[in-house]
């Protein structure tokens, strides 16, 4: 009977030990920081014909955009902005094909960027280039575009991973029994040739920290807090 109780004894501090154990790894862990990012661009498609200049952003983010801290369910999209050298006077309709399949969806103005956009739900992205046929009127123009994102440039998963580490201690605060409030942005830029990723966490309140990313050495090179 002593025996019993002393292996019965010895049971209960091994199920401690190792409930707390596990209790400290929860929260040591850090999160799958990947599926928190509600917004994701992950190239950028350039082209320009005649009088049309356009801009694909690829990639996926939620439905409306609301950024509230909270990622929500995400969706393949392509993001159309297209400038005008000339109006031509008329609704503007982009036409394109991905895959096997044909879309179509008409472009908004926006007068604050003097611009023309839409936002496109899509079932798989394009890859390298993309034909973006402009509809207006009875006449059309056809856009041919190219990826800018270049063979060096590291992946997003690096620029995010970057953008983590510097920004560990501002994550560690919003994170709490393994599970961050906050979601991320992540966006490949490009200027002058060069890439670059802007990586931003964005909390509940507001908060924000945001980072700029090498696309060749993936380093951080600026922050911002807001």
């Amino acid at each position: 009977m002593k025996r019993k109780k002393i292996f019965v004894a010895v049971e209960l501090v091994i199920i401690c030990v190792l409930t707390v154990m596990a209790t400290l790894s929860a929260c040591n862990s850090k999160p799958d920081y990947l599926s928190y990012v509600s917004e994701l661009r992950k190239d950028v498609f350039i082209g320009e014909q005649d009088n049309f200049c356009v801009v694909v952003y690829a990639g996926s983010k939620e439905s409306p955009a609301t950024f509230d801290g909270i990622k929500q369910d995400t969706l393949l999209c392509l993001g159309f902005k297209i400038i005008q050298k000339e109006e031509v006077g008329s609704q503007l309709t982009v036409k394109f094909t991905v895959g096997d399949k044909q879309y179509s969806a008409p472009l908004t103005f926006n007068p604050v960027k003097s611009t023309l956009f839409c936002d496109v739900e899509v079932a798989a992205l394009p890859e390298k280039s993309l034909a973006v046929e402009i509809c207006y009127g009875e006449s059309s123009t056809l856009v041919n575009t190219a990826s800018q994102l270049n063979e060096n440039t590291v992946s997003y998963t690096k620029a995010l991973e970057s953008a983590a580490s510097k920004g560990e201690a501002f994550l560690k605060e919003h994170t709490q029994k393994g599970v961050l409030k906050a979601e991320i942005v992540i966006r490949l830029l490009c200027e002058n040739g060069k890439n670059y990723y802007y990586v931003g966490f964005i909390c509940d309140k507001g908060l924000k920290k945001a980072y700029l990313i090498d696309g060749v050495t993936g380093e951080v090179i600026a922050e911002k807090d807001n």
